[in-house]
């Protein structure tokens, strides 16, 4: 299977690849006719086609379904006004140009994964391949083989030229279905023979549903095969990482090890409770839309994960209070409804034992050990309900030509942004905290041992201090600032050190943190989210957002094209690099697109807790709006029939 993902490439056109299952299937409908041509080839009578129905092989765990590339091309050609390159894409896989005519477009296109059953455990190569509609078995024979005569390698089942020189192994035979017959490619003639019964005469019966890619990746089989063994593997893997990592300091490798075992058997317990992942993507032309789902169905909740997943599945419902709180002009906004912090408790004492462990191997003070690893615990301590936001600073560009430093200063302040984190809880543990981490960071012998193990000249030390914060705040607003110095080089004035600051801000019952490098940005914000502001300046006048009122989700948010895009840009790239940022083109053109890029793109989690078998599924919506701004991107870019 070592090229069969790459030679899928062209069944994910329009939309990432993804794994989709399905039933047993029904019996066979009756095969097209073929239609032959003028241009048809004579070719010898042969007998009648195979088509009783194909089972499906033992120890398939994953199915991939192409609804129709015509369906998919049309939606890309009604939201962006491109044609696809369906010749030069077919090429690309096929190697054949003249083998477009012969695609039904309107069939899938499949592909199917299974565990070999005669393959060693030590080497369980899958077999793998995939299938595309043809409109006549008699043309595809001649126009998929050069025209000359095809070898049958099995009753009514053909060897073609296509795909030979991709190293792709293709036959082709007669199918149910809604295509007469299929082309079956994979990476070795084995697998393709043992599947091909299967992809011709089995999956084009099973019904589908109406999404554009629509997959299902099954655990049983895999678990059956190798679940036995897993915990053997898992604890070797674990006692070898463990004498890898050992530092010979038998307090630190004590640590390690538990953490290594605690990590082999939640992973076991997981794996056990896996059961399905179905997923799909549509793409909408009439409604200029696209959503996608991703749901994990669960046959046990053993492990510590899957219990977390549905902590707070029976508090499902709208987005909280607190989530409407958010700053109007937020790229990015996520809420969660927390979690029992009892549940961490492992968390905190092994994060703890390593901490401990690690500290003393590097000979960091004996005195201050204690109150580190508190630190590190305290931040486990409480699991709110919560939301969380982020969004972008803009800073002019610096006034002198050529002051590479203050460039490097922006752009680091650009980068990081700034984030909100609003949290159903009173300040007082948050506000101890920055308090305590500013006290042992500034211990003279902390900081004497960073100078010593980060050969880090004392001058160059970042300074941390707890001061109050920003104007027209709560009274009791403190910051972390953090100062780090640059050095000035040959410069005869050093360039003013870059700040970070960690704000706490109390807000009646509940807490504000803020975080960023750009102060004005931080008090801004940190005044739009406070109790008694004008909805006007929170995410509660912001339109799109109405399903939110009214859902049925644990968790959820959106996020905008604008942010995705900054944050691909890279803002310290474009320091360093002379020729900017690589997407600085779509940055530009991101204002002159009909919504700017500030269409929120919708996504939400759903718990449906059952017994024994549970469910979480992960939603993505994107509307018409992102559409278009994507539409005129693509086009501002100069991409004409697919291709800039």
């Amino acid at each position: 299977m070592r090229s069969i993902v790459a030679k899928l490439a062209l069944s994910s056109l329009a939309v990432l690849p993804v794994a989709c299952g399905g039933t047993p299937p029904p019996g066979p409908t009756t095969p097209a006719t073929p239609v032959a041509t003028s241009t048809t080839p004579v070719i010898a009578t042969a007998p009648p086609a195979d088509l009783s129905p194909a089972a499906e092989p033992e120890g398939t765990f994953a199915v991939i379904r192409w609804r129709a590339p015509s369906r998919t091309f049309s939606a890309v050609r009604d939201i962006m006004g491109l044609e696809v390159p369906v010749e030069e894409l077919v090429d690309e896989v096929l190697r054949a140009r003249t083998a477009t005519p012969l695609i039904a477009m309107d069939a899938p296109v499949d592909a199917v994964f299974a565990l070999d059953p005669n393959a060693p455990d030590t080497k369980p190569m899958p077999l793998a391949a995939f299938s595309i509609g043809l409109r006549s078995l008699e043309e595809a024979r001649t126009g998929l083989n050069k025209g000359k005569a095809s070898d049958e390698l099995a009753p009514g089942v053909f060897r073609v030229d296509a795909g030979r020189r991709n190293g792709l192994v293709c036959v082709i035979g007669a199918s149910v279905g809604p295509a007469p017959a299929r082309l079956v490619c994979g990476d070795r003639e084995k697998e393709v023979l043992s599947l091909q019964p299967y992809l011709s005469r089995g999956l084009p019966s099973v019904a589908m549903p109406d999404k554009d890619l629509w997959a299902e990746v099954r655990f049983a089989p895999v678990q059956r095969k190798f679940g036995a063994q897993l915990p053997g593997y898992l604890t070797w893997a674990a006692n070898f990482a463990s004498y890898q990592i050992g530092t010979g300091d038998r307090k630190l490798d004590g640590a390690i090890k538990q953490a290594m075992g605690g990590i082999a058997t939640e992973t076991v317990s997981l794996a056990n409770d896996l059961d399905k992942l179905t997923l799909f993507v549509d793409v909408n032309g009439a409604s200029q839309a696209a959503e996608a789902e991703v749901a994990l169905k669960l046959k046990g909740r053993e492990s510590w994960f899957t219990q977390r997943f549905f902590e707070k599945a029976g508090e499902a419902g709208p987005a909280p209070a607190i989530f409407w709180r958010a700053p109007v002009d937020s790229e990015s906004v996520i809420y969660g409804r927390g979690g029992d912090p009892k549940a961490w408790a492992a968390v905190r004492k092994s994060s703890g034992d390593l901490l401990d462990g690690l500290t003393s191997q590097v000979e960091f003070p004996a005195a201050e050990r204690k109150k580190a690893r508190d630190l590190v615990e305290r931040l486990f301590a409480s699991s709110p309900v919560s939301v969380t936001a982020s969004g972008k600073v803009d800073l002019p560009a610096p006034a002198g030509r050529g002051d590479k430093a203050e460039e490097i200063r922006n752009a680091v302040i650009s980068t990081i942004g700034w984030q909100v984190w609003g949290m159903e809880e009173s300040s007082g543990r948050l506000q101890d905290w920055i308090k305590d981490l500013a006290a042992l960071y500034n211990k003279p012998a902390v900081k004497a041992w960073i100078t010593k193990k980060g050969h880090v000249e004392a001058k160059y030390l970042p300074t941390a201090k707890v001061t109050p914060f920003g104007k027209g705040l709560d009274k009791d607003t403190r910051a972390l600032e953090v100062a780090f110095a640059i050095p000035s080089g040959r410069a005869a004035k050093a360039p003013p050190p870059i700040p970070f600051y960690i704000v706490v801000m109390p807000d009646g019952p509940r807490t504000w943190m803020a975080f960023g490098s750009d102060k004005a940005s931080l008090e801004k914000h940190l005044a739009m989210v406070k109790t008694g502001s004008p909805d006007t300046q929170t995410i509660a006048s912001r339109p799109g957002l109405e399903v939110f009122k009214s859902g049925r989700a644990v968790s959820g948010g959106y996020m905008t094209m604008a942010g995705l895009v900054q944050s691909a840009n890279g803002g310290m790239t474009k320091a360093f690099d002379p020729h900017g940022g690589a997407m600085d083109p779509v940055v530009a053109a991101l204002p002159r697109t009909p919504n700017k890029g500030q269409t929120p793109i919708l996504f939400e989690t759903t718990a449906q807790s059952g017994n024994p078998s549970s469910e979480l599924v992960f939603k993505f919506r994107s509307s018409k709006g992102t559409l278009e701004d994507l539409k005129a991107l693509v086009h501002a870019m100069g991409f004409q029939g697919g291709r800039p």
